[in-house]
């Protein structure tokens, strides 16, 4: 098994360490003390344990313990005054707390999948046990990064101009807003084409953007889903919900723009592509100032090596250059989903008033201007995004459903049909005919020909499209409403 935390990788099949600058060499009683506190990262490893663990029937003293967790923080960064790894729980022992990435021996060709755990406290964790699991979608050559956290009717986000799933998650800031939306959305984000964990030449033009959304929301499974796009994925997913209507539930578009070419005068776009392709690392910290004007340093610094390790220079200025050449404002009439347009009022990267013309250009879409500076959703007031988004998404959904699937069951649902039965497509009413019967999602799998998490999308938007709280809810509707016969 392969653990990954930070800018290191503990391997314990190949006994060995990684660290930024190449293997870290230890004595082996280090490496197994590193393997026993990842091993059981869930709890406290009192000193007893691993003494009799590490070092079995041999006598050795608790100085000797105390030397190889001092050479044990050293291997992996940390130190016993910030204790960012290997913790001390005075009077009982040690807990590993640093966030990780479990890998089982990926390859290339077929990456393995991969579950990053929040850091844990001295107690319960923060994010309420949610996790994020990354798994991979093939095609087209590549292989394209995604993970999904949480329950509930599916949210997929677009992907950020520079990202990597891993290093997203282990921002704290970031990884509570997902958390915030999760209570009650299964939220599901990737790696764009040639950033992050994707693999895949470099996405530079909206209809390859468009296509990598659509392969997202096809591996999420059947039905329609809710779509986020912030900044430079909001162009890309409103082109996606104006192409794919019959896919897109609610559409939300914060901090974002419908043509490139109006965030910044030419020379000044010109002027920082080159700059991030001449010169990333300066080129990083002229982006952070725009991103994050009221970090502190530290913040600051950690956006700067987010930014480098996501991706190379060159990628990072073609990734750029094509976020400018975006240009959906043909595309905004025909959004056909219930849209909510969000801005900062004090944007310094993306101007209010751009957000203000999508608005104004999607049919009923509404408008809503939040006070702060900041451009990302996760920072600065953060739960007032969550307030919004969440508004909007979790209203009620007995509005007539979109695109060609859902066309029947609008027509069958009529004042003979006070269930709201006709509502759900031809799939949707077998799925609710099996729960109903107590089956399981894999069960339900199985004898429909698809798979569990097919399955447990399905259940989500029968929830959903009949307001019912729970599966069992849902199972007691059916059996009122007629659906199954004993």
């Amino acid at each position: 098994m392969r653990y990954v935390f930070g800018e290191h990788t503990v391997d314990t099949a190949r006994a060995e360490i990684r660290g930024p600058h190449g293997p870290v060499h230890v004595e082996p009683q280090v490496l197994d003390v590193i393997a026993v506190l990842l091993e059981h990262r869930d709890r406290v490893v009192g000193r007893a344990e691993l003494l009799d663990t590490v070092w079995g029937d041999r006598f050795v003293s608790e100085s000797a313990l105390s030397s190889r967790i001092k050479s044990a923080r050293r291997a992996v960064g940390d130190d016993g005054t910030r204790q960012a790894v290997i913790r001390t729980v005075h009077g009982r022992g040690y807990r590993w707390v640093a966030p990780v990435a479990l890998r089982d021996g990926a390859t290339e060709e077929e990456p393995a999948a991969t579950v990053v755990e929040p850091a844990h406290d001295d107690g319960e964790d923060a994010d309420g046990d949610l996790e994020q699991t990354i798994r991979f979608a093939r095609g087209h050559g590549t292989s394209l990064a995604y993970t999904s956290v949480g329950q509930g009717p599916p949210l997929v986000i677009g992907g950020w101009w520079m990202s990597q799933l891993e290093l997203n998650w282990a921002i704290p800031a970031f990884r509570a807003f997902l958390t915030a939306l999760a209570r009650r959305h299964t939220v599901v984000s990737y790696d764009r084409p040639g950033r992050g964990l994707s693999g895949g030449a470099l996405a530079l033009d909206l209809d390859f953007e468009v296509d990598t959304l659509a392969r997202v929301v096809d591996a999420v499974g059947g039905g329609s889903v809710s779509v986020f796009g912030s900044s430079s994925a909001g162009p890309v997913a409103a082109a996606y919900a104006a192409r794919h209507p019959d896919r897109v539930d609610r559409l939300v578009l914060y901090g974002t723009y419908a043509d490139g070419a109006a965030v910044a005068p030419p020379a000044v776009r010109r002027q920082l592509v080159d700059l991030v392709a001449a010169h990333w690392g300066f080129g990083s910290r002229v982006l952070t100032d725009l991103f994050l004007p009221d970090g502190t340093a530290e913040e600051r610094d950690a956006f700067v090596a987010f930014q480098r390790a996501s991706g190379p220079a060159g990628f990072a200025a073609e990734a750029l250059a094509a976020t400018y050449s975006y240009d959906v404002r043909d595309e905004l009439a025909r959004i056909a989903a219930p849209t909510l347009v969000v801005h900062r009022r004090r944007d310094r990267a993306i101007a209010p008033r751009l957000g203000r013309e999508i608005a104004a250009a999607v049919p009923d879409a509404r408008f809503v201007a939040l006070e702060g500076s900041e451009h990302f959703p996760w920072r600065g007031d953060a739960a007032a995004v969550t307030r919004a988004v969440l508004a909007f998404l979790d209203e009620p959904r007995h509005a007539v459903p979109r695109g060609p699937e859902a066309t029947e069951a609008t027509e069958a649902a009529n004042p003979t049909d006070p269930n709201g039965l006709g509502l759900l497509t031809e799939r949707e009413r077998a799925v609710l005919q099996l729960v109903a019967r107590g089956r399981s999602d894999r069960e339900i799998a199985r004898a429909l020909g698809l798979s569990p998490h097919t399955v447990h999308r399905h259940v989500a938007n029968i929830r959903t499209k009949l307001d019912l709280p729970s599966r069992a809810a849902a199972a007691a509707h059916a059996a009122r409403s007629g659906l199954i016969t004993t």
